[in-house]
């Protein structure tokens, strides 16, 4: 693991936080390509500021989206 990555759903110790496969959430039904489909949500769509485990990427998504993308992309 990169020791200074960050993403909006990681926690500081490396945990994702990843509601899809949460043990009230999870069906027998749910394949691998389901819960890949939904890992590339969380990577390609705006994050999802009612699940944030990055407190501080949150507190910058809010105060300035720009500041945040740019933040990524560096």
């Amino acid at each position: 693991m990169m020791n200074n990555f960050q993403h909006m759903h990681v926690y500081a110790g490396g945990m994702v936080c990843f509601p899809f496969i949460e043990y009230d959430k999870w069906k027998p039904t749910i394949t691998i390509i389901d819960i890949a489909q939904e890992l590339e949500k969380m990577f390609i769509q705006p994050p999802n500021i009612l699940s944030s485990a990055n407190l501080n990427l949150l507190n910058m998504f809010n105060e300035n989206p720009d500041k945040y993308y740019k933040f990524l992309r560096d």
